[in-house]
């Protein structure tokens, strides 16, 4: 038997945690007066934690800011580290989300490309697509099910990625198009304009 210092209930041994480097070879306080103990903190933090949320994040801002060349490096460093994991995990969410996979490789090229400001987002980009008739610009094709986002203008020349200069075209005439005049490579088509 043992009397719980914060209690003051004489108990059994059974009812406080060992510790071997004590006398009795018990903790002075019984196993509910640790467990309260433990309540009233985790408590008390959280309320402290909740207070400071504003600060907090004004804090991470500024560090982030300061310290970007070093974070950079970090990111770098971990990304070269674990590539097949991030690898993996990019992979599955492709596979997961096709659709906005399918508008964020589309959207990709023109971006890295694109000599103007501005330009389009993947929603953007997936909303004009959705809007648009699925018949190949160039060939006429019908209803396409496999359909690629061409600019019209190529960018190679000048164009703009911009939803002005995108059409719907199959994938054929998207390769052979290539970045052509628009105006040679539809006569190639028989069209004219």
């Amino acid at each position: 038997m043992k009397v719980c210092a914060k209690c003051k209930v004489n108990k059994p041994k059974s009812e406080y945690h060992p510790r071997p480097s004590k006398k009795a070879g018990v903790r002075s306080r019984c196993k509910n007066c640790e467990k309260e103990d433990r309540e009233l903190s985790s408590g008390d933090a959280k309320e402290y934690r909740d207070g400071r949320k504003e600060a907090k994040k004004e804090y991470d801002i500024e560090y982030r800011k300061k310290h970007k060349e070093k974070i950079a490096k970090a990111k770098k460093e971990e990304y070269s580290n674990n590539s097949d994991r991030y690898n993996e995990y990019r992979r599955q969410w492709a596979i997961a989300n096709p659709e906005n996979e399918s508008a964020i490789r589309r959207n990709a090229a023109g971006k890295r490309k694109q000599s103007t400001s501005g330009g389009l987002t993947s929603t953007q980009l997936r909303a004009w697509a959705k809007s648009q008739i699925m018949d190949c610009y160039w060939c006429g094709k019908k209803k396409l099910m496999n359909y690629e986002i061409d600019h019209y203008e190529p960018l190679a020349r000048g164009g703009e990625h911009s939803l002005d200069n995108l059409v719907i075209s199959c994938p054929s005439c998207n390769r052979r198009k290539h970045s052509k005049d628009p105006y040679e490579f539809a006569m190639t088509k028989g069209k004219l304009f």
